[in-house]
């Protein structure tokens, strides 16, 4: 039996709706009013109560028909539910209680986990938040990295850009097979450009030590969900936990941050201008708006730790986040048939990041004293 299809654009339809909350009350053998909220994206995370009262955030994972790539999210979920995670008065983990597997559509999971939030508006947290809780964000993510992972899960391995962006730049000859969309196609030939300046800053990145940092390996403002009330923030979707070199997470929702700023700030003041000059001081004002917000971020890690960046530590992160916009091209193109330029503009101002090429774009903390 497969559960129902959700729309083309991913959102949820009332048909997969149904039967999943029908589905879930059978899994999980109860009876639940559950609440998909604002925050649902592809249909995935729910709130259930109980009769009793009791919360329950769950989770559905589809099963792909790849056991091992569907086991490695499921084992993510349960390592960091076996950590002490950090939890802040603006951030808290949300990690999983059980797993059980659907009853009426086999291959299907459910991952829950309690909730105590009392809020019912929970929604998907944006790259609009105030530098202070920005800061806040940046001392989480010290904590979150300084983290113990039991010996028995040293080899488990954090999801990485600079390691998916190496993959892709050594592929070769690009298969052009109907599986992948032309934008998907053009943006594999872009990285294969860049295949020397990803291996030399890879190399550059793992000089600087051989410690491993406990990393959430996807975290983005997605897995932010936010009480619309209060503005506590809910960290979810441990699937690509694991070892990582220094500063993964800490780049990785940096990046988010700088890109996603730059491209609604353009988007939003595009539409009123014309001429290639204005465009690019757009670009320019958006740009530099970005970089302070990354900052705020960086300033609130290194005030956590006690010590500021060191200059080898500032460079490995101008590097992490160029190349997070070469990703992002990557990834964004997989639904297009052609490259936005939006997007290009935007690795094109990554890689000039990567490179050393735009010196007045600085990522740095302010001094700690």
């Amino acid at each position: 039996m497969n559960r129902p299809l959700q729309s083309q654009n991913f959102s949820i339809t009332s048909e997969w709706a149904n039967a999943t909350f029908n589905d879930i009350e059978d899994s999980l053998e109860g009876s639940f009013d559950i609440e998909p909220g604002q925050y649902i994206g592809r249909g995935e995370y729910f709130v259930a109560t109980s009769g009793t009262g009791s919360k329950k955030f769950i989770k559905v994972v589809l099963g792909d028909g790849i056991d091992s790539e569907l086991n490695r999210r499921i084992e993510g979920e349960i390592l960091a539910s076996s950590l002490h995670l950090p939890s802040t008065d603006l951030i808290s983990p949300v990690v999983i209680q059980y797993v059980k597997e659907s009853s009426n559509f086999p291959g299907d999971f459910y991952i829950v986990s309690d909730f105590k939030d009392d809020t019912e508006t929970l929604e998907l947290s944006k790259a609009s938040l105030p530098l202070t809780d920005l800061a806040k964000i940046g001392a989480f993510l010290f904590r979150l990295e300084s983290v113990t992972v039991p010996p028995q899960n040293p080899a488990r391995r954090a999801m990485d850009v600079l390691d998916g962006l190496s993959l892709l730049a050594n592929k070769g000859n690009i298969e052009t097979g109907a599986q992948l969309t032309k934008g998907t196609i053009q943006a594999l030939e872009i990285i294969n450009q860049e295949a020397t300046n990803i291996e030399n800053a890879l190399e550059k990145v793992t000089k600087v030590g051989s410690r491993k940092f406990f990393s959430h390996g996807d975290l983005k403002f997605s897995q932010f969900l936010i009480n619309g009330e209060t503005g506590k923030i809910f960290l979810c979707d441990w699937e690509e936990c694991g070892s990582a070199h220094f500063a993964n997470d800490l780049c990785f929702l940096a990046g988010d941050l700088f890109y996603s700023t730059i491209r609604e700030l353009v988007d939003t003041n595009i539409k009123n201008i014309k001429g290639s000059s204005i465009i690019q001081e757009a670009y320019d004002n958006a740009t530099l708006e970005a970089v302070s917000k990354v900052n705020a971020i960086l300033t609130g890690y290194s005030s956590e730790r006690g010590y500021s960046l060191t200059s080898d530590e500032k460079r490995i992160i101008s590097i992490r986040i160029g190349l997070a916009g070469l990703f992002r091209l990557y990834t964004v193109s997989a639904k297009s048939n052609e490259l936005r330029p939006r997007e290009l503009a935007l690795a094109s101002i990554g890689m000039q990041i990567t490179l050393g090429q735009a010196p007045n774009l600085v990522f740095t903390d302010s001094k700690v004293v």
